[in-house]
């Protein structure tokens, strides 16, 4: 919420003698520190405002055409600093710090000591960034997935639930250049199989594995025309998509989990004879 929504909602509760002169310092002090937490869900949070309070505030805010500003900018230094560091997610969630995945391992952001993300603070983050219909969802159903595309930076494959602890965004980012076999140092078996006029290749692993980075670096190497069958959203790498004769038919129900099974280690290729 912008900081004149946040004034007025301090300014108003004052008046109506819903908190006290400390209270209302207590919650500058949070909000400079947080700029991104909105006061009123801070304050309905930590109990200073009655429900009912809350609700007629609400109210107030809506008939003055003062819908919830949305500022990414805050999201934006997060995925920046994500990029800069070289890590390939971004996780915020309530009751943690800022955190970025490095290596395989789940790191700070900002270093030992940084502080933690309240839970106003992680909703407040995701709603910047989500449309009204993909707030909606989240709400009714408890979680989204879509391709989050951060102009000039990078495109994301993003995931926002909501939990009791709170919201949580994750974001996965989603590399423009597609890296060859070679580089991937993939086993010289798998350049063979891109030349097979038929079969069924199948790659499985855990998340982050590098399923789709092999997938991708087989499909530029390969000349011949085929289909791929995704358990995951299309949104991962868009250079393939491109080629000529190539689909993406997004399978995901619990029998495909079943006959594709998950195991842990590096991708698995799987040569049905």
């Amino acid at each position: 919420m912008s900081a004149a929504f946040n004034d007025y909602v301090l300014t108003t509760s004052l008046e109506q003698g819903w908190v006290t002169n400390e209270q209302a310092e207590q919650v500058k002090t949070v909000l400079t520190a947080n700029p991104a937490v909105a006061a009123l869900d801070l304050m309905e949070e930590q109990q200073l405002l009655s429900s009912d309070h809350a609700k007629t505030l609400r109210e107030l805010i809506a008939q003055a055409g003062g819908q919830e500003e949305k500022d990414p900018s805050v999201l934006r230094a997060y995925l920046e600093a994500a990029i800069q560091m070289g890590a390939s997610d971004l996780h915020l969630g309530p009751d943690a710090p800022a955190l970025v995945r490095m290596h395989g391992q789940l790191v700070p952001l900002e270093g030992s000591g940084a502080r933690f993300l309240a839970k106003a603070e992680t909703e407040q983050l995701a709603r910047s960034f989500l449309t009204p219909k993909q707030s909606a969802r989240v709400e009714e159903h408890g979680s989204v997935d879509f391709c989050y595309d951060a102009a000039g930076l990078c495109r994301f494959r993003t995931s926002v639930v909501r939990q009791r602890r709170g919201w949580e965004s994750v974001f996965r980012a989603i590399s423009s250049q597609i890296r060859t076999m070679d580089e991937l140092a993939l086993p010289p078996v798998l350049k063979t199989l891109t030349r097979y006029h038929n079969g069924l290749v199948l790659v499985t692993g855990p998340v982050g594995s590098g399923k789709s980075t092999t997938l991708a670096a087989m499909w530029t190497t390969s000349t011949r025309s085929g289909k791929t069958i995704s358990s995951r959203w299309r949104i991962r790498l868009s250079t393939c998509s491109r080629r000529r004769g190539v689909r993406f038919p997004s399978v995901r129900s619990a029998a495909t989990r079943k006959v594709f099974p998950v195991r842990s280690g590096p991708p698995s290729v799987r040569i049905p004879m």
